[in-house]
Order: structure tokens, then sequence, then C-alpha cells
């Protein structure tokens, strides 16, 4: 082997492992980000009132604070902020879904992981949601079982939930690949993808 061609070898290993390692797409934010986002300035006090709404509401440890801000987990190819904060005139629209997530989804699939919910316009379109995504009012959450579920078990009984609760509730139930789900609180309806 000549110099010119292991010298290209040596040079191109590095830097594919490390590009290869930098590209994560589809990631949740990290803790440090989520602490990051906390500091910035205004949000403490904003995520303290949430926080306190959530309280005085009963839904506050359903689902993790910082899951609950989620804006998905294209926030690298969006270039966007992963966690935003909704406007409080939206705030009483999540309560509904909390409370579906509280009642009906843990008590049949254990805890889940929220993956977004709250959408800001420009990372909405950006990352090819629906213009009337219910994550734009803060009324969504998509997520994924905590604990491994076969799919066609956890579909099974994301749709016996919504067949006998959906039309009460007003659940909208989206079933997607890799075991996530949607919920909402905004119509008795369902879809899969």
């Amino acid at each position: 082997m000549n110099k010119l061609v292991l010298k290209r070898i040596v040079i191109f290993i590095p830097l594919f492992f490390c590009s290869f390692c930098a590209f994560q797409p589809h990631t949740p934010p990290s803790k440090e980000q989520w602490n990051e986002f906390r500091k910035l300035p205004g949000n403490q006090k904003k995520i303290k009132a949430l926080e306190t709404f959530l309280r005085e509401h009963k839904v506050l440890n359903v689902v993790p604070l910082e899951q609950l801000l989620r804006q998905g987990t294209d926030w690298r190819q969006t270039k966007s902020q992963p966690f935003a904060i909704p406007p409080k005139a939206l705030w009483s629209n999540i309560l509904p879904t909390l409370r579906v997530i509280r009642d009906l989804i843990v008590p049949q699939i254990g805890p889940v992981t929220v993956v977004y919910s709250f959408r800001e316009e420009d990372y909405n379109e950006k990352a090819g949601g629906a213009k009337s995504s219910r994550h734009l009012h803060f009324s969504a959450l998509d997520m994924i079982p905590d604990r491994e579920i076969d799919h066609a078990h956890l579909k099974n009984r994301l749709l016996k939930l919504w067949e006998k609760n959906g039309a009460e509730r007003k659940i909208g139930l989206g079933l997607y690949s890799r075991n996530r789900f949607h919920i909402d609180t905004n119509g008795f309806r369902k879809w899969e993808k």
C-alpha cells in the first residue's frame, strides 16, 4: 500500500466516525439542554407558573415537566430550540389529555415518555407537522411506552381503550411506527401511519 493511500485512510477513518457520532437524528434533548433552557431569561418564572397551574389541577406529576415542554426530536435538523413554553392562554388545553394519560393510558400500558407536546408554529412548519396540529394548541402528546412492549399488543390495548373511552373523553388516537402514539382530547377519531 502506498503512503498516499495509507494517509487518506488514516484521515478518513477518524472523520467518518466523528461525523457518524455527531449525527444523531431524532434524539431527545439532553438534561443539560433542559437546564440551559430553564435558565434563559424569563423561563424560570414561566416554568414555575406552569408547575403551579398543573399542581393546582392535580396533573403535575403525570409526566415530567421537561418532557411536557419538548417540541420534538428533530430539533437538530430544524435548527430549533428543543423546548418551548406554551402561552398561558393554552395551558388549560392540556389538562384533559394529561388526565387521559393518568387515568387510562398508564394503568393499561405502564409509564410513558413524552416525545413531544406543544410546538411553536415555526418548529411545526420546519418539522413538517400538520397545519392543524393539536400540538400547536398544547392539547396533544406523542409518547412511547417506557417498557418494552410488542407493537401489535400495544396497538390492540390502545384501540380497546379508545373504543371504550374515546367518545366520552373526546380522544384522538394516532398510531405510528416504533410504538410511538398520539393522544389528544379534541374529538373522537383515530388514524394510523
